[in-house]
């Protein structure tokens, strides 16, 4: 075999690797490990949405690592907030949902309530169960 036939195969293998690590189911985190992160996610969890419904943006970041809270300029913030408030209406509450654990990080998972919509998820994401600052902020079908 030549070497790029070798090189080419191992490139391969280590995509397919890569891929299958990707792919690992979620696993649900319930009993006391879910407490320990909900003690943590629940309060940043009502700050981030305070935050929203205040137009407070120091209030929102509250709870994020340095690395989040850098990525979220005014501008991002103010864009954010807009469609928060276009696809909730007036927020009326926020309910926890569940835990699931993927590849070592923690997605805390809540739906949020408004006169405008009963299922916008928003997903805490951090980086170990012990951690206790926010890495990653989503919200799912935000546009609707």
């Amino acid at each position: 075999m030549n070497k790029n036939f070798r090189f080419s195969i191992l490139v391969l293998l280590l995509a397919f690797v890569l891929i299958l690590s990707a792919c690992q189911p979620a696993n649900p985190v319930e009993g006391d490990s879910a407490d320990q992160i909900r003690a943590v996610a629940d309060p940043i969890a009502e700050t981030i949405v305070k935050g929203l419904v205040d137009n407070s943006q120091d209030t929102f970041s509250t709870g994020f690592d340095s690395k989040l809270a850098s990525a979220f300029r005014s501008a991002d913030f103010d864009s954010l907030r807009q469609s928060f408030i276009d696809r909730v209406g007036s927020y009326q509450s926020l309910k926890y949902d569940s835990i699931l654990e993927q590849n070592g990080y923690y997605n805390v998972i809540y739906i949020i309530t408004g006169d405008k919509s009963s299922d916008l998820k928003m997903r805490l994401v951090f980086p170990s169960a012990e951690a206790t600052e926010l890495s990653g902020l989503w919200f799912d079908n935000l546009d609707g």
